[in-house]
């Protein structure tokens, strides 16, 4: 066989491997993506200083691709938030699902923010 056949052999093999690799990832890959979390959210406008809340995540149906905590404010109103007032939180995958532990700090001595806390879930 002459060397260009070869090389053309060669090609072919590659661009066939290539091929059936994008196929496996796809039919792999395949699935829908959702998102779920904790309905409704945890209400930390009662919370003091130290407080700490766990939640976790509704369970995902099939495989969890990302553990996560969701931190709102359920207020538009200036300052129903104060940047006195903050919420550390931790995420880790438990069961297939989101645990989260969030930790409250206030320095003010006003009113506990609008604080909405979710426990929050991407799915496929």
């Amino acid at each position: 066989m002459p060397a260009c056949g070869r090389g053309a052999q060669m090609q072919a093999a590659r661009v066939l491997a290539a091929a059936l690799l994008l196929a496996w990832l796809c039919a792999h890959l395949a699935g829908a993506i959702s998102m779920v979390a904790t309905t409704p959210g945890y209400n930390g406008a009662a919370a003091a200083d130290g407080d700490v809340v766990n939640l976790v995540s509704p369970t995902c149906p099939a495989l969890l691709l990302r553990a996560g905590c969701t931190l709102l404010c359920n207020s538009t109103a200036e300052g129903a938030c104060p940047s006195t007032q903050t919420w550390y939180y931790t995420a880790t995958a438990v069961a297939n699902a989101s645990h989260c532990t969030f930790t409250f700090s206030k320095t003010d001595a006003g009113p506990t923010g609008a604080w909405v806390l979710k426990a929050s879930a991407v799915c496929r």
